[in-house]
Protein backbone atom coordinates (compact mmCIF):
# COMPACT_ATOMS: atom_id res chain seq x y z
CA UNK A 1 0.00 0.00 0.00
CA UNK A 2 1.10 3.61 -0.57
CA UNK A 3 2.15 5.88 2.25
CA UNK A 4 -0.44 8.41 3.42
CA UNK A 5 -0.11 12.17 3.46
CA UNK A 6 1.69 13.09 6.72
CA UNK A 7 -0.53 14.96 9.16
CA UNK A 8 1.98 17.79 9.39
CA UNK A 9 1.59 18.44 5.67
CA UNK A 10 -2.21 18.30 5.71
CA UNK A 11 -2.90 22.03 5.35
CA UNK A 12 -0.45 22.32 2.47
CA UNK A 13 -1.90 19.27 0.73
CA UNK A 14 -5.47 20.59 0.61
CA UNK A 15 -5.18 22.66 -2.52
CA UNK A 16 -1.80 21.79 -4.00
CA UNK A 17 -2.49 19.39 -6.88
CA UNK A 18 -5.73 20.60 -8.41
CA UNK A 19 -4.23 21.22 -11.85
CA UNK A 20 -3.09 17.62 -12.28
CA UNK A 21 -6.41 16.02 -11.36
CA UNK A 22 -9.61 15.39 -13.33
CA UNK A 23 -12.07 18.26 -13.19
CA UNK A 24 -15.65 17.96 -12.02
CA UNK A 25 -18.45 19.56 -10.06
CA UNK A 26 -20.08 18.59 -6.77
CA UNK A 27 -23.05 19.77 -4.75
CA UNK A 28 -22.49 19.28 -1.01
CA UNK A 29 -25.51 19.63 1.28
CA UNK A 30 -25.72 20.71 4.94
CA UNK A 31 -23.19 23.50 4.53
CA UNK A 32 -23.42 24.38 8.23
CA UNK A 33 -21.55 21.21 9.15
CA UNK A 34 -17.81 21.37 9.69
CA UNK A 35 -17.66 17.94 8.06
CA UNK A 36 -19.30 19.48 4.97
CA UNK A 37 -16.50 22.04 4.95
CA UNK A 38 -13.98 19.20 5.08
CA UNK A 39 -15.66 17.65 2.03
CA UNK A 40 -15.47 20.96 0.16
CA UNK A 41 -11.79 21.43 0.96
CA UNK A 42 -10.94 17.91 -0.11
CA UNK A 43 -12.74 18.10 -3.43
CA UNK A 44 -11.48 21.60 -4.22
CA UNK A 45 -7.92 20.32 -3.77
CA UNK A 46 -8.65 17.87 -6.61
CA UNK A 47 -9.85 20.57 -8.98
CA UNK A 48 -13.56 20.00 -8.33
CA UNK A 49 -15.95 22.94 -8.32
CA UNK A 50 -17.88 22.70 -5.06
CA UNK A 51 -21.34 24.18 -4.56
CA UNK A 52 -22.53 24.37 -0.96
CA UNK A 53 -26.20 24.15 0.01
CA UNK A 54 -28.16 24.46 3.23
CA UNK A 55 -31.34 25.85 4.74
CA UNK A 56 -29.36 28.97 5.69
CA UNK A 57 -26.81 31.04 3.85
CA UNK A 58 -24.53 31.78 6.81
CA UNK A 59 -22.59 28.51 6.89
CA UNK A 60 -18.92 27.54 6.84
CA UNK A 61 -19.47 25.89 3.47
CA UNK A 62 -21.03 28.91 1.83
CA UNK A 63 -18.38 31.27 3.24
CA UNK A 64 -15.38 29.07 2.41
CA UNK A 65 -12.91 30.00 -0.30
CA UNK A 66 -13.05 26.36 -1.38
CA UNK A 67 -16.61 26.65 -2.68
CA UNK A 68 -17.47 28.39 -5.93
CA UNK A 69 -21.14 29.04 -5.21
CA UNK A 70 -23.97 28.24 -2.81
CA UNK A 71 -27.74 28.09 -2.63
CA UNK A 72 -30.42 27.57 -0.02
CA UNK A 73 -33.24 25.04 0.07
CA UNK A 74 -36.36 24.51 2.21
CA UNK A 75 -35.91 22.59 5.46
CA UNK A 76 -36.08 18.90 4.44
CA UNK A 77 -37.46 17.91 7.86
CA UNK A 78 -40.36 20.37 7.54
CA UNK A 79 -40.97 20.66 3.79
CA UNK A 80 -39.64 17.50 2.12
CA UNK A 81 -41.43 17.94 -1.20
CA UNK A 82 -40.36 21.56 -1.52
CA UNK A 83 -36.81 20.56 -0.61
CA UNK A 84 -36.73 17.93 -3.36
CA UNK A 85 -38.21 20.35 -5.90
CA UNK A 86 -35.65 23.05 -5.17
CA UNK A 87 -32.76 20.58 -5.11
CA UNK A 88 -33.76 19.07 -8.45
CA UNK A 89 -34.14 22.51 -9.98
CA UNK A 90 -30.73 23.63 -8.74
CA UNK A 91 -29.13 20.40 -9.97
CA UNK A 92 -30.59 20.94 -13.44
CA UNK A 93 -29.52 24.59 -13.57
CA UNK A 94 -25.97 23.86 -12.42
CA UNK A 95 -25.33 20.79 -14.54
CA UNK A 96 -22.01 21.13 -16.43
CA UNK A 97 -22.34 21.42 -20.19
CA UNK A 98 -19.07 19.67 -21.02
CA UNK A 99 -19.93 16.29 -19.51
CA UNK A 100 -17.41 16.44 -16.65
CA UNK A 101 -18.18 14.34 -13.55
CA UNK A 102 -21.12 15.78 -11.60
CA UNK A 103 -21.79 14.38 -8.12
CA UNK A 104 -24.26 15.03 -5.32
CA UNK A 105 -22.75 14.40 -1.89
CA UNK A 106 -25.49 14.60 0.75
CA UNK A 107 -24.09 14.92 4.26
CA UNK A 108 -26.73 14.87 6.98
CA UNK A 109 -30.32 13.71 7.54
CA UNK A 110 -31.32 14.85 4.04
CA UNK A 111 -29.34 11.85 2.78
CA UNK A 112 -32.25 9.55 3.58
CA UNK A 113 -34.80 11.69 1.77
CA UNK A 114 -32.54 11.94 -1.28
CA UNK A 115 -31.97 8.18 -1.23
CA UNK A 116 -35.69 7.48 -1.07
CA UNK A 117 -36.27 9.65 -4.14
CA UNK A 118 -33.05 8.89 -5.98
CA UNK A 119 -34.92 8.10 -9.20
CA UNK A 120 -35.68 11.83 -9.51
CA UNK A 121 -31.96 12.50 -9.88
CA UNK A 122 -31.03 9.57 -12.12
CA UNK A 123 -29.37 10.89 -15.27
CA UNK A 124 -29.05 14.36 -13.76
CA UNK A 125 -26.29 13.83 -11.21
CA UNK A 126 -24.36 10.89 -9.76
CA UNK A 127 -24.70 9.43 -6.26
CA UNK A 128 -22.93 6.70 -4.29
CA UNK A 129 -25.44 5.39 -1.76
CA UNK A 130 -26.46 1.94 -0.54
CA UNK A 131 -29.73 0.41 -1.63
CA UNK A 132 -32.52 2.45 -0.06
CA UNK A 133 -34.21 -0.50 1.69
CA UNK A 134 -30.89 -1.45 3.25
CA UNK A 135 -30.18 2.15 4.22
CA UNK A 136 -33.57 2.34 5.89
CA UNK A 137 -33.01 -0.89 7.82
CA UNK A 138 -29.56 -0.12 9.24
CA UNK A 139 -30.68 3.33 10.37
CA UNK A 140 -32.94 1.54 12.82
CA UNK A 141 -30.78 0.66 15.83
CA UNK A 142 -33.06 -2.22 16.76
CA UNK A 143 -32.97 -3.80 13.31
CA UNK A 144 -29.22 -3.28 13.09
CA UNK A 145 -28.72 -5.07 16.43
CA UNK A 146 -30.78 -8.00 15.16
CA UNK A 147 -28.92 -8.22 11.83
CA UNK A 148 -25.50 -7.94 13.47
CA UNK A 149 -26.38 -10.57 16.05
CA UNK A 150 -27.49 -12.99 13.32
CA UNK A 151 -24.05 -12.90 11.68
CA UNK A 152 -22.27 -13.34 14.99
CA UNK A 153 -21.22 -9.81 15.93
CA UNK A 154 -21.18 -8.62 19.54
CA UNK A 155 -24.14 -6.32 20.28
CA UNK A 156 -25.65 -5.05 23.55
CA UNK A 157 -28.89 -6.64 24.74
CA UNK A 158 -31.72 -4.65 23.18
CA UNK A 159 -35.35 -4.39 24.29
CA UNK A 160 -37.90 -3.22 21.73
CA UNK A 161 -41.67 -2.94 22.10
CA UNK A 162 -44.54 -2.80 19.63
CA UNK A 163 -46.55 -0.62 22.00
CA UNK A 164 -45.93 1.29 25.21
CA UNK A 165 -44.35 -1.26 27.57
CA UNK A 166 -46.17 -2.32 30.72
CA UNK A 167 -44.56 -2.00 34.18
CA UNK A 168 -44.04 -5.75 34.14
CA UNK A 169 -42.13 -5.54 30.84
CA UNK A 170 -39.95 -2.68 32.07
CA UNK A 171 -39.21 -4.59 35.26
CA UNK A 172 -37.41 -7.19 33.14
CA UNK A 173 -35.05 -4.58 31.69
CA UNK A 174 -31.59 -4.49 33.23
CA UNK A 175 -30.43 -1.11 34.49
CA UNK A 176 -28.46 1.02 34.04
CA UNK A 177 -29.60 1.27 30.42
CA UNK A 178 -29.86 3.70 27.54
CA UNK A 179 -33.22 4.72 26.07
CA UNK A 180 -32.89 5.65 22.38
CA UNK A 181 -35.11 6.61 19.53
CA UNK A 182 -34.49 4.00 16.80
CA UNK A 183 -33.24 6.47 14.19
CA UNK A 184 -31.66 9.20 16.26
CA UNK A 185 -28.29 10.76 15.43
CA UNK A 186 -25.66 12.71 17.34
CA UNK A 187 -27.05 11.82 20.77
CA UNK A 188 -30.52 13.16 19.92
CA UNK A 189 -33.32 11.27 21.71
CA UNK A 190 -30.95 9.40 24.01
CA UNK A 191 -31.21 9.24 27.81
CA UNK A 192 -29.33 7.15 30.37
CA UNK A 193 -31.45 5.63 33.14
CA UNK A 194 -29.82 4.23 36.30
CA UNK A 195 -32.88 3.12 38.30
CA UNK A 196 -36.05 1.20 37.46
CA UNK A 197 -38.27 3.89 38.97
CA UNK A 198 -36.92 6.34 36.33
CA UNK A 199 -37.45 4.03 33.39
CA UNK A 200 -41.16 4.49 32.67
CA UNK A 201 -41.08 8.29 33.00
CA UNK A 202 -38.02 8.69 30.79
CA UNK A 203 -39.44 6.31 28.18
CA UNK A 204 -42.73 8.22 28.04
CA UNK A 205 -40.98 11.60 27.77
CA UNK A 206 -38.87 10.50 24.82
CA UNK A 207 -41.89 8.95 23.14
CA UNK A 208 -43.91 12.14 23.51
CA UNK A 209 -41.10 14.36 22.26
CA UNK A 210 -40.09 12.33 19.21
CA UNK A 211 -43.34 10.56 18.33
CA UNK A 212 -41.76 7.14 17.99
CA UNK A 213 -41.49 4.21 20.36
CA UNK A 214 -37.94 4.17 21.77
CA UNK A 215 -35.86 1.08 22.30
CA UNK A 216 -33.82 0.28 25.39
CA UNK A 217 -30.28 -1.01 25.26
CA UNK A 218 -27.97 -2.28 27.96
CA UNK A 219 -24.97 -0.12 28.83
CA UNK A 220 -21.66 -1.69 27.90
CA UNK A 221 -18.28 -0.53 29.12
CA UNK A 222 -15.47 0.75 26.97
CA UNK A 223 -14.17 3.62 24.92
CA UNK A 224 -16.10 5.28 22.10
CA UNK A 225 -14.40 4.34 18.82
CA UNK A 226 -15.56 4.84 15.25
CA UNK A 227 -14.59 2.62 12.32
CA UNK A 228 -15.10 4.36 8.98
CA UNK A 229 -15.23 2.65 5.60
CA UNK A 230 -15.99 3.11 1.91
CA UNK A 231 -17.24 0.07 0.04
CA UNK A 232 -17.58 -0.74 -3.63
CA UNK A 233 -20.50 -3.18 -3.89
CA UNK A 234 -19.61 -4.94 -0.64
CA UNK A 235 -15.83 -4.77 -1.01
CA UNK A 236 -14.13 -2.51 1.54
CA UNK A 237 -11.84 -0.14 -0.36
CA UNK A 238 -10.84 2.25 2.45
CA UNK A 239 -10.98 1.91 6.20
CA UNK A 240 -9.71 3.85 9.22
CA UNK A 241 -10.55 4.07 12.93
CA UNK A 242 -10.54 6.95 15.39
CA UNK A 243 -11.45 7.49 19.03
CA UNK A 244 -13.58 10.36 20.26
CA UNK A 245 -12.07 12.37 23.08
CA UNK A 246 -14.59 14.56 24.90
CA UNK A 247 -13.03 17.59 26.52
CA UNK A 248 -16.16 18.64 28.38
CA UNK A 249 -19.30 16.81 29.50
CA UNK A 250 -19.33 13.18 28.45
CA UNK A 251 -22.60 13.73 26.63
CA UNK A 252 -21.18 16.57 24.55
CA UNK A 253 -20.18 16.09 20.91
CA UNK A 254 -16.62 14.85 20.46
CA UNK A 255 -14.26 17.82 20.12
CA UNK A 256 -10.99 15.88 19.65
CA UNK A 257 -10.43 12.76 17.55
CA UNK A 258 -7.37 10.51 17.32
CA UNK A 259 -6.58 7.87 14.70
CA UNK A 260 -5.96 4.43 16.20
CA UNK A 261 -5.75 0.77 15.22
CA UNK A 262 -8.57 -1.50 16.40
CA UNK A 263 -8.23 -4.77 14.45
CA UNK A 264 -11.19 -6.56 16.08
CA UNK A 265 -13.59 -3.69 15.40
CA UNK A 266 -12.23 -3.27 11.88
CA UNK A 267 -12.72 -6.95 11.16
CA UNK A 268 -16.29 -6.77 12.49
CA UNK A 269 -16.87 -3.78 10.19
CA UNK A 270 -15.60 -5.64 7.13
CA UNK A 271 -17.70 -8.68 8.03
CA UNK A 272 -20.91 -6.68 8.39
CA UNK A 273 -20.48 -4.46 5.33
CA UNK A 274 -19.46 -7.39 3.16
CA UNK A 275 -22.48 -9.38 4.33
CA UNK A 276 -24.76 -6.44 3.54
CA UNK A 277 -23.23 -5.80 0.12
CA UNK A 278 -22.65 -2.20 1.18
CA UNK A 279 -21.99 0.52 -1.40
CA UNK A 280 -20.75 3.94 -0.35
CA UNK A 281 -19.63 5.31 2.98
CA UNK A 282 -20.40 4.11 6.50
CA UNK A 283 -19.25 4.79 10.04
CA UNK A 284 -19.73 2.10 12.68
CA UNK A 285 -19.71 3.06 16.36
CA UNK A 286 -18.26 0.60 18.86
CA UNK A 287 -17.62 0.50 22.58
CA UNK A 288 -14.29 -1.16 23.26
CA UNK A 289 -12.15 -1.71 26.37
CA UNK A 290 -9.05 -2.38 24.30
CA UNK A 291 -8.97 -6.09 25.05
CA UNK A 292 -12.38 -7.79 24.83
CA UNK A 293 -14.51 -8.16 21.73
CA UNK A 294 -15.87 -4.72 20.76
CA UNK A 295 -19.59 -4.00 21.07
CA UNK A 296 -21.31 -2.69 17.94
CA UNK A 297 -23.57 0.20 18.94
CA UNK A 298 -24.85 1.69 15.69
CA UNK A 299 -24.05 2.50 12.09
CA UNK A 300 -24.04 5.93 10.50
CA UNK A 301 -24.82 5.17 6.84
CA UNK A 302 -23.79 8.54 5.42
CA UNK A 303 -20.98 11.08 5.59
CA UNK A 304 -20.05 11.50 9.22
CA UNK A 305 -18.71 14.14 11.60
CA UNK A 306 -15.21 12.64 11.60
CA UNK A 307 -14.67 12.84 7.84
CA UNK A 308 -12.05 15.53 8.45
CA UNK A 309 -10.15 12.99 10.55
CA UNK A 310 -9.93 10.58 7.62
CA UNK A 311 -8.42 13.21 5.33
CA UNK A 312 -5.94 14.36 7.96
CA UNK A 313 -4.90 10.74 8.47
CA UNK A 314 -4.10 10.28 4.80
CA UNK A 315 -7.30 8.66 3.49
CA UNK A 316 -9.31 11.14 1.48
CA UNK A 317 -12.85 9.83 1.96
CA UNK A 318 -14.63 12.68 0.09
CA UNK A 319 -12.44 12.20 -2.99
CA UNK A 320 -12.81 8.40 -2.94
CA UNK A 321 -16.58 8.82 -2.64
CA UNK A 322 -16.61 11.28 -5.54
CA UNK A 323 -14.71 8.77 -7.69
CA UNK A 324 -17.02 5.95 -6.64
CA UNK A 325 -20.11 7.96 -7.57
CA UNK A 326 -18.80 9.29 -10.88
CA UNK A 327 -17.10 6.14 -12.13
CA UNK A 328 -13.57 7.59 -12.00
CA UNK A 329 -10.79 5.12 -11.07
CA UNK A 330 -10.60 4.69 -7.32
CA UNK A 331 -7.38 5.88 -5.65
CA UNK A 332 -5.02 3.14 -4.54
CA UNK A 333 -5.75 1.96 -0.98
CA UNK A 334 -3.45 3.34 1.73
CA UNK A 335 -3.00 2.74 5.42
CA UNK A 336 -3.99 5.61 7.75
CA UNK A 337 -1.36 7.43 9.76
CA UNK A 338 -1.90 6.46 13.39
CA UNK A 339 -1.80 9.00 16.21
CA UNK A 340 -3.15 11.92 14.16
CA UNK A 341 -5.34 14.18 16.28
CA UNK A 342 -7.80 16.74 15.00
CA UNK A 343 -10.04 19.13 16.86
CA UNK A 344 -13.15 21.22 16.48
CA UNK A 345 -12.44 24.01 19.01
CA UNK A 346 -15.90 25.57 18.88
CA UNK A 347 -17.51 22.31 20.07
CA UNK A 348 -15.26 22.03 23.08
CA UNK A 349 -15.58 25.76 23.78
CA UNK A 350 -19.37 25.70 23.75
CA UNK A 351 -19.45 22.47 25.73
CA UNK A 352 -17.44 24.08 28.52
CA UNK A 353 -19.66 27.16 28.43
CA UNK A 354 -22.67 24.89 28.78
CA UNK A 355 -21.16 23.27 31.85
CA UNK A 356 -20.42 26.68 33.31
CA UNK A 357 -23.98 27.80 32.78
CA UNK A 358 -25.21 24.73 34.63
CA UNK A 359 -22.81 25.44 37.52
CA UNK A 360 -23.37 29.21 37.69
CA UNK A 361 -25.11 29.74 41.03
CA UNK A 362 -25.84 33.42 40.40
CA UNK A 363 -27.20 32.80 36.89
CA UNK A 364 -25.27 35.80 35.57
CA UNK A 365 -23.00 34.15 33.03
CA UNK A 366 -25.61 33.68 30.34
CA UNK A 367 -26.78 37.31 30.65
CA UNK A 368 -23.20 38.53 30.39
CA UNK A 369 -22.47 36.41 27.34
CA UNK A 370 -25.72 37.50 25.68
CA UNK A 371 -24.83 41.13 26.31
CA UNK A 372 -21.40 40.55 24.76
CA UNK A 373 -23.07 38.97 21.73
CA UNK A 374 -25.38 41.94 21.25
CA UNK A 375 -22.45 44.32 21.59
CA UNK A 376 -20.39 42.39 19.06
CA UNK A 377 -23.25 42.57 16.56
CA UNK A 378 -23.17 46.35 16.86
CA UNK A 379 -19.43 46.29 16.21
CA UNK A 380 -20.07 44.07 13.18
CA UNK A 381 -22.51 46.54 11.70
CA UNK A 382 -19.94 49.33 11.99
CA UNK A 383 -16.58 47.69 11.47
CA UNK A 384 -17.28 44.41 9.75
CA UNK A 385 -18.02 40.86 10.84
CA UNK A 386 -14.40 40.01 11.70
CA UNK A 387 -14.19 42.98 14.05
CA UNK A 388 -17.43 41.81 15.64
CA UNK A 389 -16.06 38.31 16.20
CA UNK A 390 -12.89 39.71 17.78
CA UNK A 391 -14.98 41.91 20.03
CA UNK A 392 -17.09 38.98 21.17
CA UNK A 393 -14.08 36.78 21.94
CA UNK A 394 -12.34 39.62 23.78
CA UNK A 395 -15.41 40.33 25.93
CA UNK A 396 -15.84 36.61 26.57
CA UNK A 397 -12.30 36.43 27.94
CA UNK A 398 -13.04 39.32 30.29
CA UNK A 399 -16.29 37.69 31.46
CA UNK A 400 -14.59 34.39 32.21
CA UNK A 401 -11.34 35.82 33.59
CA UNK A 402 -12.40 36.80 37.16
CA UNK A 403 -12.69 33.15 38.19
CA UNK A 404 -11.19 29.83 37.21
CA UNK A 405 -13.49 29.84 34.15
CA UNK A 406 -10.92 31.24 31.74
CA UNK A 407 -8.35 28.74 32.91
CA UNK A 408 -10.66 25.92 31.81
CA UNK A 409 -11.06 27.49 28.37
CA UNK A 410 -7.31 28.09 28.09
CA UNK A 411 -6.64 24.50 29.13
CA UNK A 412 -8.80 23.25 26.27
CA UNK A 413 -6.79 25.16 23.68
CA UNK A 414 -3.40 24.44 25.32
CA UNK A 415 -4.06 20.68 25.32
CA UNK A 416 -5.03 20.84 21.66
CA UNK A 417 -2.12 23.05 20.60
CA UNK A 418 -0.54 20.37 18.41
CA UNK A 419 -3.80 19.14 16.92
CA UNK A 420 -4.91 19.87 13.38
CA UNK A 421 -7.73 22.37 13.59
CA UNK A 422 -10.84 21.64 11.59
CA UNK A 423 -11.47 25.40 11.31
CA UNK A 424 -8.12 26.37 9.77
CA UNK A 425 -8.55 30.09 10.49
CA UNK A 426 -5.42 31.14 8.58
CA UNK A 427 -5.90 29.14 5.38
CA UNK A 428 -9.66 29.71 5.05
CA UNK A 429 -10.57 32.68 7.27
CA UNK A 430 -14.00 33.43 5.82
CA UNK A 431 -15.23 29.92 6.60
CA UNK A 432 -14.47 30.61 10.26
CA UNK A 433 -17.33 33.11 10.22
CA UNK A 434 -19.56 30.05 10.24
CA UNK A 435 -18.85 30.07 13.99
CA UNK A 436 -21.65 32.61 14.18
CA UNK A 437 -24.21 29.90 13.50
CA UNK A 438 -23.49 27.72 16.57
CA UNK A 439 -22.88 30.84 18.67
CA UNK A 440 -26.29 32.21 17.73
CA UNK A 441 -27.91 28.87 18.51
CA UNK A 442 -26.07 28.64 21.84
CA UNK A 443 -27.03 32.14 22.95
CA UNK A 444 -30.61 31.56 21.89
CA UNK A 445 -31.05 28.28 23.80
CA UNK A 446 -28.43 28.56 26.56
CA UNK A 447 -27.00 25.20 25.53
CA UNK A 448 -25.55 23.33 22.60
CA UNK A 449 -28.68 22.08 20.90
CA UNK A 450 -27.57 18.86 19.22
CA UNK A 451 -30.86 18.53 17.36
CA UNK A 452 -30.33 21.89 15.67
CA UNK A 453 -26.63 21.47 14.98
CA UNK A 454 -27.16 17.95 13.57
CA UNK A 455 -30.08 19.05 11.42
CA UNK A 456 -32.59 16.66 12.97
CA UNK A 457 -35.03 19.43 13.88
CA UNK A 458 -35.85 22.81 12.29
CA UNK A 459 -34.16 25.98 13.49
CA UNK A 460 -36.68 28.10 15.38
CA UNK A 461 -34.53 31.23 15.45
CA UNK A 462 -34.85 32.14 11.80
CA UNK A 463 -35.32 35.86 12.35
CA UNK A 464 -32.17 36.37 14.41
CA UNK A 465 -30.07 34.18 12.11
CA UNK A 466 -31.29 36.15 9.11
CA UNK A 467 -30.15 39.34 10.84
CA UNK A 468 -26.70 37.88 11.34
CA UNK A 469 -26.64 36.87 7.69
CA UNK A 470 -27.51 40.43 6.73
CA UNK A 471 -24.60 41.68 8.82
CA UNK A 472 -22.23 39.29 7.04
CA UNK A 473 -23.54 40.53 3.71
CA UNK A 474 -22.97 44.17 4.65
CA UNK A 475 -19.41 43.43 5.76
Amino acid sequence: MNSPTPAADFQASTGSDADSQPKGRAIVTFGRGWHSLAVARSLAAKGIEVISADVYGLTPGALSKHTTDSFTYPDPSEEPEQFLDVLESEIRQRRPEDGVPYVLQPVQQETYLISKHRERFKGLIDLALPDNDLLDRVRDKGELAAMASEIGLNVPTTWRFDETPTPEQLARVDVPAIIKIPRGAGGVGMVRVDRHDELATAYEQIYEKHGTLPLIQEIVEGEDICVTAICDQGRVHALMTYRNRHKAASSAPGSVRETIAAPAAEQATETLLSELGWHGVAQLDFMWDGESEPWLIEINPRLFGGVFQTVASGIDFPWILFCLASGLPLPKPVQPELGVRTETPVVGFLSILREMLADDENSTLFDELSSAWRSSRMVSSLGGISAGMNAFLSQTAEILNPTERWERIQELFDENEDNISQLMFTSDPTASLGLLYPLAIFLKHGRIDEELLHGSSPVDDEASLEKVEEEVGRS
